[in-house]
Formats: C-alpha cells, sequence, structure tokens
C-alpha cells in the first residue's frame, strides 16, 4: 500500500492520536497551538533545505500566517511531494497538515467557500 506521505505508518498514527488529544470546547485538535507557530517551524525546519523546498515552505508559512488555509493546503500538498524532504521535515508536515484540515473544516463551516470547494475535492479523492 503506497502512503500519501512517505512516513511508516506506526509513525503516521502516532502523530493522529497526537493532534486528537488535548482537543478543547470547540472539539478541535488544538490546531489553533500546532498552527500559532507554524511560520517559526517551517522556516527553522526547512532553512536547510533546497531552495525548492525553501520557497514551497515559504508558501505554505505565509497562507497560514494569513490564515488562507485553502492556499496553505495546496502549498502542503506541493511540498509533501518532494521526494528530499528530512523524517523530520515529514513529521512537522503531518502536525501541521492535521492542524491544517481542522481549520478548513471549521472555515467551510463558516461559508468559505475556498474552504468547502477544497474539501469537497479532498473527500472526493480521500
Amino acid at each position: 500500500m503506497k502512503f500519501l506521505f512517505d512516513v511508516k505508518p506506526t509513525a503516521l498514527a502516532a502523530v493522529m492520536l497526537a493532534a486528537g488529544c488535548d482537543r478543547g470546547a470547540g472539539g478541535g485538535p488544538n490546531a489553533d497551538q500546532v498552527l500559532s507557530g507554524a511560520t517559526t517551524n517551517l522556516q527553522n525546519s526547512f532553512s536547510k533545505a533546497g531552495t525548492e523546498e525553501k520557497e514551497m515552505a515559504n508558501s505554505v508559512a505565509s497562507a497560514m500566517a494569513e490564515n488562507n488555509y485553502s492556499k496553505a493546503y495546496v502549498a502542503m500538498q506541493q511540498l509533501n511531494s518532494s521526494s528530499r524532504l528530512t523524517p523530520e521535515q515529514r513529521e512537522l508536515m503531518a502536525k501541521q497538515q492535521a492542524a491544517l484540515m481542522y481549520k478548513l473544516r471549521e472555515a467551510e463551516t463558516q461559508g468559505d467557500k475556498n474552504a468547502a470547494e477544497l474539501m469537497q475535492h479532498y473527500r472526493a479523492t480521500k
């Protein structure tokens, strides 16, 4: 079975479990806390990466800083497709993506058309 990310199934399960823990009153996976340090975490993690990966990481960080979760998701998918990511970078990306998916679902329920279209596409290709 080919995984979307080049991460061992046990590592992915651990990340998903951790993302689901410490739910706030809204039931979310503490997404605000994960995403609040996203820009710094991405910049630090990709500081020694190749130019292309560094640019993609900056795109993800910028979109997250602007609360443009649809744009961040698309940029994150592009970055995740790189075969040059380290295991640590992949782990960070998995955590960020779990939080980002929560924020996308939240934006969708609040009427964000871009988030709704992206989530519809995600569900159709899942």
